[in-house]
């Protein structure tokens, strides 16, 4: 196994915050749901209505902990593209002052499911990670590298996941754009695109599995086939949410698919670039399942 040498760039310790988020929430309750809500689909494993979790008895917002529990309880062990704190500030920004006094309750059942959407992006810690990162995870089921020997290198990519997911929301927010839904559902196609473009590799990609502690496994090992088929989920996700992916340049059969080079497009200046992620590759159908 050799050692890959493409590093993600210096970024400024991670304090835990996220930034801009809860400004952004704010800037919500000053806009209207106009569109509806895009049909999405959701893993069997996952718990909706979390955000009719997160209030007390009068209806104001528990705290940080028990928010941040309630999020990863909403499906365990899982990566979650748009971050826990994320969603925290996020709704803090919303709710914070008011609790959910502040809407009616047609507005509230959009609302809860508008962040189930958010909450729906997540893919299994053990699958997410890439040659030089590895997700925090059970260690024994890591399937890219030691998560104990790459805790720095997470911290640097999650840290610039949340800001990139931050500005493609305030993005909208300055815009002008009048709706909700397009605010939320563009930060949660953002949080995909950074994930499969710069977080989260095809385990099967030719510049990657000879990196990773399952180099010798053939390409149809079901491990390999179930992290490839994660990502695609998050793909057929972003279409939901009205995005389009890169196109292929030539056609490819199924097993080139697989082995297809994950691309790190990035600036000159080292800055993650603002693209669909790429096109499906073509995961076993049966690893396709939605009912985990």
């Amino acid at each position: 196994m050799g050692k890959f040498k493409v590093k993600s760039p210096a970024l400024k310790s991670n304090t835990g915050k996220a930034w801009e988020a809860e400004k952004i929430g704010e800037e919500l309750v000053k806009l209207k749901f106009k569109i509806k809500l895009p049909k999405t689909t959701f893993r069997k494993g996952m718990k909706q209505n979390f955000l009719r979790r997160v209030f007390d008895a009068k209806n104001v917002l528990k705290d940080d902990k028990a928010i941040n529990r309630i999020y990863r309880a909403s499906h365990k062990k899982q990566d979650e593209l748009f971050s826990t704190a994320l969603t925290r500030e996020l709704i803090k920004g919303v709710f914070g002052q008011n609790g959910n006094k502040v809407f009616n309750a047609a507005e509230m059942d959009k609302w809860n499911e508008l962040i189930d959407i958010v909450s729906s992006a997540r893919i299994p810690t053990e699958y997410s990670g890439n040659a030089t990162m590895q997700h925090p995870a059970n260690r024994a089921k890591a399937l890219f590298v030691d998560p104990y020997d790459t805790a720095s290198e997470h911290s640097k990519l999650d840290t610039e996941r949340r800001r990139y997911v931050e500005a493609a929301m305030q993005k909208e927010v300055d815009s002008g754009v009048s709706d909700r839904v397009v605010v939320v559902t563009m930060g949660v196609r953002a949080s995909i695109e950074f994930t499969l473009n710069y977080f989260t590799a095809p385990i099967t990609a030719s510049n990657i599995l000879r990196y990773t502690r399952n180099s010798g496994n053939p390409l149809t090992d079901s491990q390999l086939q179930g992290q490839i088929a994660s990502r695609e989920k998050m793909k057929i996700l972003y279409e939901e949410l009205g995005g389009v992916l890169r196109t292929l340049t030539k056609p490819e059969t199924q097993r080139e698919s697989w082995t297809r080079l994950w691309g790190i497009n990035r600036s000159a200046k080292g800055e993650a670039l603002t693209v669909p992620p790429s096109p499906r590759r073509g995961p076993i159908a049966f690893y396709m399942s939605w009912s985990s």
